[in-house]
């Protein structure tokens, strides 16, 4: 049978030294286990992050339309319709197109102050109250039709006569104004 020998090492380390190592050691094992984590990430997770979504986009045309035109072909540029006010409304989940609407002088990248027609979702009429108003469904032009035109408030303070930021109001159908347009 062989002979065994032991070996005995005695360390004496001094608190401070024993602290110093004991968090070496686990500085070791969290680098360690950080470096086994990126190198098992896919090349998907280490991708760049998709591009957010475009916003759809709205915006008053620069040229007016008497209230029979407000429909017709070519008011709103390609890839536009003739916008209804509950498409609009929500101007924080659109972005107003500077490049094809109107603008103002402190317009910056939103919609200027400015009325144009816009759609009601009401049946056909020529009512004198904004909201039913709409030129008998955009095909009257007469000194006696109205129709529904809104822009944004411009009234901030409590007590303004506006419906959900904007201010609404009847228009006569034979004068001309601007379209509210939004990407289809």
């Amino acid at each position: 049978m062989p002979e065994r020998r032991a070996f005995v090492i005695d360390l004496y380390l001094s608190r401070r030294m024993a602290t110093v190592l004991i968090a070496a050691v686990m500085a070791l094992g969290v680098l360690g286990a950080l470096l086994l984590a990126r190198g098992s990430a896919s090349a998907a997770d280490r991708a760049a992050p998709a591009a957010a979504p475009a916003m759809r986009q709205y915006y008053l045309t620069t040229k007016s339309s008497y209230g029979n035109q407000a429909n017709g072909a070519g008011v709103c540029a390609a890839g536009y319709h003739f916008a209804s006010l509950w498409e609009i409304m929500q101007t924080a989940t659109l972005s107003y197109n500077t490049t094809l609407g109107a603008t103002l002088a402190d317009s910056g990248d939103g919609p200027p102050d400015s009325s144009g027609w816009v759609r009601t979702g009401n049946a056909s009429g020529s009512f004198t109250t904004a909201g039913p108003a709409n030129c008998y469904d955009w095909t009257a032009a007469g000194t006696g039709d109205y129709g529904t035109v809104a822009r944004p408030s411009d009234d901030w303070t409590p007590d303004q006569t506006t419906f959900q930021g904007w201010f609404v109001e009847t228009f006569n159908c034979s004068f001309g104004a601007p379209v509210w347009c939004v990407e289809d």
